[in-house]
Formats: structure tokens, C-alpha cells, sequence
């Protein structure tokens, strides 16, 4: 009897669970966001799911002898994008080969996540973006679809990529913009961006922010693009970063010319020689880790 008893009472609430799971994070009745702003409305300008794979087999050689060999999934990502109402965009991509870092991150988000951001078009000169995003460094290496790149530069193999914050972007003219960007520097606690221990005397930022100031043009019939940024943010307590970066991409029927150029300073030598061995000492696995490229 008493078995009985707690079998219906295993079922009842496990039944009760399924059904709690079942209800939708929308009930019905109520409107969403986007019926909100569109006036109950659902106009969609475009949504597109995408989801990109590169496969390879790789061999390993250890100075000169051959150490094994592998096939190995280089990259997987997922991403869904879209647009409504003509003044809103919205895109999510989240990669299947990164290391997500078992603490809470800096941006309370797993680093497998690249993507997660909202824009709004404010009008036909200012457009605002808010989320996980790109940060508005310049050059063509930062904006070509990865899966197209064999191997990054060391600037780009380490600097994480994709942070979280706003970026207020302003249309000159159809052929030139301007960004104003505000992100975070990081996306985990400063002892996971260096490889190496810090001096004792070097503490945390309590504003972890890099602040960046982009301009794109076009030129030639769009057939020249010119991208110069400016940045400028803390490492560490009384310990500053700034990036210039610039870059300009040619096409020309079957031809393509590529140049990027790319200067980093650190306003204190300590954090220089520890920020050179974060750059120059990890290893393609522990890059992974830390969510590089």
C-alpha cells in the first residue's frame, strides 16, 4: 500500500513538472515586445538561419618529427538574424568550439556565445546597437568571415573579439560611417586574460571598459574601402591600454590587395611584458580556453 502511495505521488508531481515545462515563456493572452512596439503587428522584413562547419585533418610535428594525426572540427557555428519594421535587426550566433569558462563571466555570458545583440535605427543618420557585438577594430582580418581565414595574425589570434555593450553609429553619407563604441575590455576576470601571474602591486579595474572610435568609407565605386579605429581603455587599476588600427581593401575584378596595420601601447611597462607574454606564450588550446580566435 505504501508503494502504491508513493508511486502515484512520484507521478502526480513529475506530471506536474512535464506540464510546467510545457507552458510557453509568452502565455497566449499576453503580448510581446514586439507586438507592443509594432501595435500588435508582426511585420517581418527578413530571417535567415545560418550555420557554417569546417572540417579538417590535422597533422602535428613536434621540431620536425611527426607527432599524430587527427580529423578535427575547426568551427561550428549557428547563427539566426533578422530585421522588423524596418528599424529593427536582431542577431545571435554562438560557436560549438569554444571553451565556456565554468566561472560567471564578466558579462554574465558563456563564451561559446559570440552574438547577441539588438539594433534600432533611430533615423536616417543614427543607428544604435546594444548586446554582444564586435568591437569596431579596423582591418580586414577583424570582419572576413572567419571560416575563409587559414591562420590569424598574432593581434588578432588574441584580442577577444566579441564584447558586450553600445555602439551609437552615425551615416555620414552612404559611403561613410562613423561608430562611437563603449564595451567591455573583457570577458572574464583579469587573472583569465593574462597567461602569466600579475605583479602584486597591479589590481583589478573597477571599470573594465574600452571605449572605441571607428570611420569606414567607401571610394572607386565601393570598389576601395578604407577602416581606421582608435581605442582606448584600462587593463588594470592605473594601468591603460590604447589600440590604433586601420586597414584598406582593393578589389579589382580577380584581384584582391589586403593591408592592415595595427599599434598597441601600454601606458605602464609591467603590464607590457606581461600583456606580451598573454600574446606570444599561449598555446592554440589555451587561446580556445580564454575564447580567442
Amino acid at each position: 500500500m505504501v508503494f502504491v502511495l508513493a508511486l502515484v505521488f512520484i507521478l502526480f508531481f513529475n506530471g506536474f513538472s512535464v506540464s510546467a515545462q510545457d507552458l510557453s515563456l509568452v502565455p497566449a493572452d499576453e503580448k510581446t515586445m514586439l507586438q507592443r512596439i509594432t501595435d500588435g503587428k508582426r511585420d517581418i522584413d527578413w530571417a535567415d538561419m545560418n550555420i557554417q562547419f569546417c572540417t579538417a585533418a590535422d597533422a602535428s610535428f613536434n621540431n620536425g618529427d611527426f607527432d599524430n594525426m587527427a580529423f578535427k572540427v575547426h568551427r561550428v557555428r549557428l547563427e539566426v538574424l533578422g530585421a522588423f519594421r524596418d528599424k529593427f535587426s536582431y542577431h545571435f550566433r554562438q560557436s560549438f568550439n569554444k571553451y565556456t569558462n565554468p566561472n560567471i563571466p564578466l558579462d554574465n555570458l558563456a563564451g561559446s556565445v559570440e552574438l547577441a545583440m539588438v539594433g534600432w535605427q533611430l533615423n536616417d543618420k543614427w543607428g544604435l546597437t546594444a548586446g554582444k557585438q564586435p568591437v569596431q577594430f579596423s582591418g580586414y582580418e577583424c570582419w572576413v568571415n572567419a571560416i575563409k581565414v587559414r591562420h590569424y595574425s598574432d593581434f588578432n589570434n588574441t584580442i577577444p573579439a566579441y564584447q558586450v555593450g553600445l555602439n551609437m553609429a552615425y551615416n555620414i553619407n552612404e559611403n561613410q560611417v562613423m561608430n562611437f563604441q563603449l564595451t567591455n575590455n573583457r570577458n572574464s576576470t583579469i587573472n583569465d586574460q593574462f597567461m602569466y601571474s600579475l605583479p602584486d602591486d597591479v589590481e583589478d579595474s573597477k571599470i573594465p571598459m574600452l571605449g572605441t572610435v571607428n570611420w569606414d568609407g567607401y571610394f572607386v565605386d565601393r570598389a576601395m574601402q578604407l577602416r581606421y579605429s582608435l581605442s582606448y581603455g584600462q587593463l588594470a587599476k592605473g594601468k591603460n591600454i590604447f589600440y590604433f588600427t586601420c586597414g584598406i581593401h582593393m578589389r579589382e575584378y580577380l584581384w584582391l590587395i589586403i593591408s592592415d596595420i595595427r599599434k598597441y601601447r601600454y601606458k605602464n611597462n609591467r603590464c607590457k611584458k606581461q600583456g606580451e607574454k598573454a600574446v606570444l606564450g599561449r598555446s592554440k588550446e589555451e587561446k580556445k580556453k580564454v575564447g580567442l580566435r
